[in-house]
């Protein structure tokens, strides 16, 4: 018979674990010296995908947030 642990904790990480710093510097990096983005992914530690959709333009390069804009702005 197989023992259940006593109080199991699920293993949650961050959704962003890195800078925006660090995706702002790989997008330039392809853009500047036309390294891959695989390469980009790598030196960076960014997802893969993301360089590259800013370089084809899917993305703003100076988006660094998801979403969308907020419907009503701060008054005041």
């Amino acid at each position: 018979m197989r023992f259940k642990q006593i109080n199991p904790v699920a293993n949650r990480h961050k959704y962003r674990q890195y800078p925006p710093t660090r995706l702002t510097n790989a997008y330039k990096s392809v853009e500047k010296y036309g390294i891959s983005g695989l390469k980009a992914f790598k030196i960076y530690m960014v997802p893969e995908i993301t360089p590259r959709d800013r370089v084809l333009g899917k993305i703003d390069p100076e988006t660094t947030v998801m979403g969308k804009v907020p419907l009503f702005s701060q008054y005041g």
